[in-house]
C-alpha cells in the first residue's frame, strides 16, 4: 500500500468514526455497528492497535453498544480498552480513569454491580490522585459511589444474611 492510499485510508477511518458518532441515535444499528468496526479496523491496521486513535475507535464501539442496550458485548470491549489505555497512557492516568468509569458503567447496566463498584473505586482513585478530591470527574464518580451505597451495593455485610438461619418449625 502507497503512502497516499495509507493515507485516504486513515482519513477515511476518521471521517467514518465522526460521521458514526453522530449516528449512534439512529435506528439503524447494524449500519453503524458495521462503519464503527470499519473505522476500528482501518486504524488499527495503519496506526497499531495501541495508538490512541485506534483506542479511541474500540471505545466508541463500547459506547455504541452502551446505547444499543448491548451490555455483554460493551463490557467485552471495554475491558479490552481498559487494558489497552492503562498500557499506552500508564496505570495511573486521565484516560484510563475514564475507561475505568466507561467500564463500571456497562457493568452497571448489564447487572454486575460489585464489578461496576471495583472499577468505579479504581476510577475515582485515579482521579482523586491525578486532579485531586475536588475536580468535577472525582467528584461525579464519588456521588456515583454514594448512590450505589444508598441503594445498598457496598462492601458491607447486610445483617439479615449474617444472622443465622431458622431451622425449626412451629
Amino acid at each position: 500500500m502507497s503512502t497516499k492510499d495509507a493515507l485516504m485510508s486513515l482519513e477515511d477511518g476518521d471521517v467514518t468514526t465522526h460521521v458514526t458518532i453522530s449516528e449512534l441515535s439512529t435506528e439503524d444499528a447494524a449500519e453503524v455497528e458495521q462503519l464503527l468496526r470499519r473505522a476500528e479496523g482501518i486504524m488499527c491496521s495503519l496506526l497499531g492497535e495501541e495508538h490512541c486513535e485506534a483506542i479511541e475507535c474500540k471505545e466508541d464501539l463500547a459506547r455504541f453498544y452502551l446505547l444499543a442496550s448491548r451490555y455483554e458485548e460493551a463490557v467485552s470491549v471495554q475491558r479490552g480498552v481498559v487494558k489497552l489505555k492503562k498500557k499506552t497512557f500508564g496505570t495511573r492516568s486521565r484516560e484510563a480513569a475514564y475507561s475505568y468509569k466507561l467500564l463500571g458503567t456497562a457493568y452497571m447496566s448489564a447487572g454486575m454491580v460489585q464489578e461496576s463498584r471495583k472499577c468505579l473505586e479504581k476510577a475515582m482513585n485515579i482521579y482523586s490522585s491525578v486532579l485531586g478530591e475536588n475536580h468535577k470527574e472525582t467528584v461525579c464518580v464519588m456521588r456515583s459511589l454514594d448512590l450505589m451505597a444508598s441503594f445498598g451495593f457496598s462492601d458491607r455485610q447486610d445483617p439479615l444474611h449474617s444472622r443465622p438461619l431458622f431451622r425449626t418449625v412451629v
